[in-house]
């Protein structure tokens, strides 16, 4: 019966398309050495394999050299003299006792002699006792199939025994199937990028910006001149009266003196009191009214409370090459099956904890998508109480405006008041001061007259004394003659030093000194005024540019919140389409998990079931049950 090939038959038990030829011809070659080392205790089995004879000199002890190939050895025999004897099979550790050549191994039947010779193999080298004598021996081979000849039998080797090695074959090509599985498992989801949330438009988050600053009022100082100081009044030296002797006229009269008057001049800050006008100095003009403090509008931006769920995906690291450690070198199916099983186990855990994830992930979304609709609302009231905070600042600045105009007005109307009262008390004060003038030069015209009047009366003493004395002495004449004379030059002088200090120091003074103090009131009113029109210009520049900052804060609001809604609802379309692309990698990704898995258990249950068919065909071979190290564990 004609049989197809090696790699069809696996083919059809396993579905193994490969081409590698060589992986097929190794596994077949490695289950004809498997087979053949399970027939060591079936001497029929291993008589129909394929055998080598050779022949060797036996050597001494320690001197072994004839090496083996399989160390499978059917038949050794011994040659002497033209006669063969078989030789029997002793342990390596008794060859001494065999070799012995005393009588007592003699007697003890262990010396081993030419008719009854000894083999053992050590350290794979075949040596026969006793030496020196040629040993012949038949060596089991191991036959080489070549799968790339379209080989359908194996030359030397038990037919009955072939389609074990086919089976053989075939669980390693599962085993290489399932590993190649474990490479392919399905690349980790690749997410889409998460949108990212729109930033923020650059509303005003200060105050309105207005480039000038309130204007504010400064009222200019009144500084009255100071009455320059008016020189004294220095009068001649009264001349001495002269020493008369004995012969002197005795003076009856005493010599007129000029007393100068006493001026009762009063400084304008003295005349009254200021603090007693009706209405006082208003002073510097001080706006009471407070200026409204700038509202500080927040940024208008959407405050996001939720977060933006994130698709986390489960991980599993199915221990595929621990799998291939148990059946390719420790030859232990039943951990195998074990830790295949639990693989199974992670693969249906891993599916459920996807679903999972991806049911977690729709719930956070849907919530997200909810929180971000309401703080979108939010932010749209919000900025409409913004727009609010302006109009309520508007309204202020313009009660503020009015209440400074108001308040212009009333210093004003003090101001001139007390322009008025300052100026009918300085009318009263210059009167009083020239009515005190007029009464200090008519002192001093009577201090004068008295005074002349006196010496009028002093003289005609004077004449009188002289002539009563009558003296005899011309140089007491002359004495009382030059007398006389300073007499009436120092009257002369003082007369003309009073008129000279009335005319050029009180007079001249006085009437600069009123001439100043108009000048300077005159002055400080139109100062005020220039103070009071510098305001109300600054001020109107400062409402225009007040009104225009608040206008373009409007504005620029408005814009910047519909830009920002367009961009929300953009943001809003993506999130919708990243849920959606997210939901399809998910379902991909699950898809091509359970075929893979799928197409793994149905691997493993071929591997089993070639498996069982293997063991039981060696075991049906041998026509014995099979010890635990000769089922096929890998």
């Amino acid at each position: 019966m004609a049989y197809a090939s090696f790699k069809t038959r696996i083919g059809d038990l396993t579905g193994f398309a490969s081409t590698d030829d060589t992986a097929l011809s190794d596994w077949i070659n490695d289950g004809i050495r498997e087979l053949i080392n399970s027939f060591s205790n079936d001497y029929d089995l291993l008589a129909q394999c394929a055998t080598k004879q050779s022949t060797f000199t036996s050597a001494a002890l320690e001197s072994e050299a004839e090496p083996l190939n399989t160390g499978k050895v059917l038949t050794v025999y011994m040659t002497d003299s033209g006669a063969t004897y078989p030789c029997r099979k002793i342990n390596p550790n008794q060859k001494y006792y065999y070799a012995d050549g005393s009588s007592f191994a003699s007697a003890q039947m262990e010396q081993a002699t030419v008719t009854d010779p000894v083999y053992y193999v050590q350290n794979n080298f075949i040596n026969a006792i006793p030496s020196g004598k040629t040993v012949g021996y038949s060596e089991v081979q191991f036959p080489v199939a070549d799968l790339t000849a379209g080989t359908s039998g194996i030359s030397g080797f038990p037919d009955e025994a072939e389609h074990l090695v086919v089976l053989y074959a075939s669980t390693k090509s599962i085993q290489q199937m399932m590993s190649n599985k474990t490479a392919n498992l399905p690349s980790d989801i690749s997410f889409p990028s998460i949108p990212v949330a729109p930033s923020a438009p650059s509303f005003d988050t200060g105050a309105i910006s207005v480039s000038s600053s309130a204007p504010t009022y400064t009222s200019p100082v009144f500084s009255a001149p100071t009455l320059a100081s008016v020189g004294d009044l220095t009068l001649p030296v009264i001349p001495t009266v002269p020493t008369l002797s004995a012969q002197s006229v005795t003076i009856t009269g005493t010599a007129p003196t000029y007393v100068k008057p006493v001026s009762s001049q009063t400084a304008f800050n003295d005349y009254w009191t200021l603090s007693d006008f009706g209405d006082s100095d208003p002073g510097v003009l001080s706006i009471s009214t407070a200026k409204p403090v700038a509202p500080t509008t927040s940024s208008a931006s959407v405050t996001i409370t939720g977060t933006a769920p994130t698709y986390t995906g489960p991980v599993v690291s199915p221990d595929f090459s621990q799998v291939d450690t148990y059946i390719d070198t420790d030859e232990d199916v039943e951990l195998a099956q074990a830790k295949l099983q639990e693989i199974n186990a992670q693969m249906s855990e891993f599916s459920t904890k996807t679903q999972d994830a991806l049911n977690k992930f729709n719930k956070e979304n849907i919530e997200y998508q909810a929180k971000l609709q309401k703080d979108i609302q939010d932010a749209q009231l919000t900025d409409s109480n913004e727009a609010k905070k302006l109009q309520k600042y508007s309204a202020e600045l313009q009660q503020y405006q009015a209440n400074v105009s108001t308040e212009v007005q009333e210093y004003t109307q003090k101001l001139s008041r007390y322009q008025l009262e300052l100026n009918t008390v300085y009318t009263a004060w210059a009167k009083t001061e020239s009515d005190n003038l007029a009464k200090y030069q008519a002192d001093i015209q009577n201090e004068l007259n008295t005074f002349n009047d006196s010496n009028v009366e002093y003289q005609a003493k004077l004449q009188k004394d002289i002539q009563d004395a009558q003296l005899s002495d011309s140089n007491e004449a002359r004495k009382l003659q030059k007398y006389s004379s300073e007499v009436q030059t120092y009257s002369a002088e003082v007369n003309s030093k009073i008129q000279e200090w009335v005319n050029e120091e009180w007079t001249q003074n006085f009437q600069k000194y009123q001439q100043d103090y108009s000048g300077k009131l005159q002055e400080h009113g139109s100062n005020l005024q220039d103070a009071l029109n510098k305001f109300n210009k600054e001020n109107t520049e400062y409402q225009n540019d007040l009104q225009e900052q608040i206008q373009e804060a409007n504005n620029q609001q408005t814009k910047d919140s519909s830009e920002y809604s367009a961009k929300l609802q953009k943001y809003s379309n993506e999130m919708q389409s990243y849920s959606a692309e997210v939901n399809k990698s998910v379902q991909d990704f699950n898809t091509k998990l359970q075929k893979h898995s799928t197409d793994y258990q149905w691997l493993q249950s071929q591997y089993a079931q070639l498996k069982s068919d293997y063991n039981v065909g060696l075991q049906l071979l041998l026509g014995r049950p099979l010890a635990a190290g000769e089922q096929q564990r890998r």
